[in-house]
């Protein structure tokens, strides 16, 4: 499945510090943190998920998976066709129409 990069605020984190950490960890990027631009609930099984979604640009870095995770670029009407976990519904059902505003 495709999913937006990121994870779990640790201890002594902020939302957007464990943002920068992730990304270092998963994508070996640096990125500028911007404001929230969405969030969304998810409730599965084991827990209950709040995800914050943040605009962010690229400071440092070539994004590649360093956990042997592929890495994509897609425009906002392709990701209603990925493969996702349910709790990124929200914010691609927001991106795809907010594509179709413009």
């Amino acid at each position: 499945m495709w999913e937006f990069p990121g994870g779990a605020v640790e201890l002594g984190e902020t939302p957007a510090e464990a943002l920068l950490r992730e990304l270092v960890e998963e994508l070996g990027v640096t990125v500028a943190v911007g404001e929230p631009i969405n969030f969304a609930f998810h409730r599965d099984d084991e827990r209950d998920v709040i995800l914050l979604f943040y605009a962010a640009r690229i400071a440092d870095g070539e994004p590649h998976g360093l956990m042997g995770q592929e890495v994509g670029w897609f425009a906002s009407p392709e990701l209603a066709f990925l493969p996702t976990p349910p709790a990124d519904a929200e914010l691609i059902a927001a991106l795809v129409a907010d594509h179709r505003e413009e």
